[in-house]
């Protein structure tokens, strides 16, 4: 009795996955999402645009670097110090533009330029690779869940097939036309098929919710 059950409360679970099913994606879809979601793939795409950003400002090191200041300078008129009022006007103010350039730096930003290039190398290599095994775990969830989703199906015709040919002995036992015998058999192989379907659906709903982590 506890068997049926728990049986029963796995096939409500079954019926609302059903439905659900019905709204499913295909595998294309589930792709497209894993993707999208995929912490390990956003992690790639991040390192490899920081290492581009790293060779931008590199590269920017390599021109001219210009700098400008400008500040105020007070001169006391006169008389302390005989300034012309007309042209210090009681100060000044004077402007510096500088124009810096590296004429040696000893091989140091062409290591670094090569550094990031294997770097750049590398990141796309391990974001291509995560894209890959991401891809390979979405399509052995996808086509897992397909299968279990099969196999249940199977036993739930299976277990229908049997419990109809059940009340048929039970119907002869009760007339007289079979013998417990087959009746103990018939009952037997009923219950052998429905825990077989009990766990054909806990196999199903797994798969599901492996599939469902993925995307």
């Amino acid at each position: 009795m506890n068997c049926m059950k728990w049986l029963c409360v796995c096939l409500a679970l079954c019926a609302q996955y059903t439905g659900a099913a019905q709204t499913s994606l295909g595998l294309d879809s589930c792709l497209v999402l894993a993707r999208r979601n995929s912490p390990q793939i956003r992690m790639a795409e991040n390192a490899l645009h920081a290492a581009g950003l790293s060779k931008s400002e590199l590269e920017s090191t390599g021109l001219p670097q210009l700098g400008a200041v400008m500040d105020g300078i007070y001169f006391p008129v006169p008389p302390v110090y005989g300034y012309d009022p007309g042209i210090s006007n009681g100060g000044e103010v004077r402007g510096l533009v500088t124009l810096r350039q590296s004429i040696y730096d000893s091989g140091l930003r062409g290591l670094k330029s090569d550094q990031i290039a294997i770097d750049l190398e590398r990141l796309g290599h391990e974001r291509d690779l995560a894209g890959l095994d991401l891809e390979l775990a979405v399509k052995q969830a996808f086509f897992e869940a397909l299968r279990t989703d099969a196999e249940f199906a199977l036993d739930r015709e299976s277990v229908d097939q049997l419990e109809a040919y059940l009340g048929l002995v039970q119907r002869l036992y009760r007339g007289g036309s079979a013998g417990s015998t087959d009746l103990l058999r018939t009952e037997i192989q009923t219950s052998t098929a429905r825990l077989a379907l009990a766990k054909a659906l806990e196999s199903s709903l797994g798969a599901k919710i492996a599939l469902e982590e993925l995307v």
